[in-house]
């Protein structure tokens, strides 16, 4: 196995004026990649796990993070499904805002019997105000149901509600390095002299 595809940077990415370490590991089955964020504690001088989840995160420069899935098995067409979660400086930690995928007129036309739930929906034209045959979903959890509930949204209005999180902030552009053992005694001995 070649860990050199595998990746690291440090960025600070929650804007806490402190780098985390990020660690991008794809040398396994594409759901079993995993991005992993460490953080650093300066009062017991120890490491621990802040983030997780799939590769290919979108990071705003307020700590928001937009988390693509690994697969797009819905309907959302050209809409990749992803998570926004959001940064608390208060506790420093992450939590999910929710979970957004698209609903696509187009993959819907091709269905035998298009249902999209169980209440057998259809696609939601009304919602469709632009009229380009995409529309998004909010999902929530709902505890104790058996139900993933969702709002349906169009392009313009799920920009405003993602603008809440990203604060019209721009992403960081980070930069990532190969897994080998040249990079990482490179990275050492700027540390070693900070």
């Amino acid at each position: 196995m070649d860990m050199s595809l595998n990746t690291f940077a440090v960025e600070d990415i929650d804007a806490d004026g402190q780098d985390e370490l990020l660690i991008q590991f794809v040398t396994t089955y594409t759901a079993g990649n995993q991005m992993f964020i460490y953080d650093y504690q300066e009062e017991d001088k120890s490491t621990y796990l802040k983030f997780i989840d799939y590769p290919g995160l979108e990071i705003y420069k307020n700590g928001t993070i937009i988390a693509n899935w690994s697969h797009n098995h819905g309907w959302g067409g050209e809409i990749w499904p992803h998570t926004v979660y959001a940064y608390d400086a208060d506790t420093d930690k992450y939590s999910a805002v929710s979970d957004v995928g698209g609903y696509s007129k187009e993959i819907y036309k091709q269905l035998k019997s298009p249902e999209f739930d169980a209440a057998g929906n259809a696609f939601p034209e009304n919602i469709d105000k632009d009229g380009n045959g995409l529309v998004y979903y909010l999902g929530d959890y709902v505890q104790c149901s058996e139900f993933y509930k969702v709002t349906f949204i169009d392009d313009a209005d799920y920009q405003k509600w993602l603008s809440q999180y990203t604060e019209r902030t721009s992403k960081i552009d980070i930069t990532y390095y190969s897994f080998t053992e040249k990079n990482i005694d490179a990275f050492n001995s700027i540390v070693m002299r900070q």
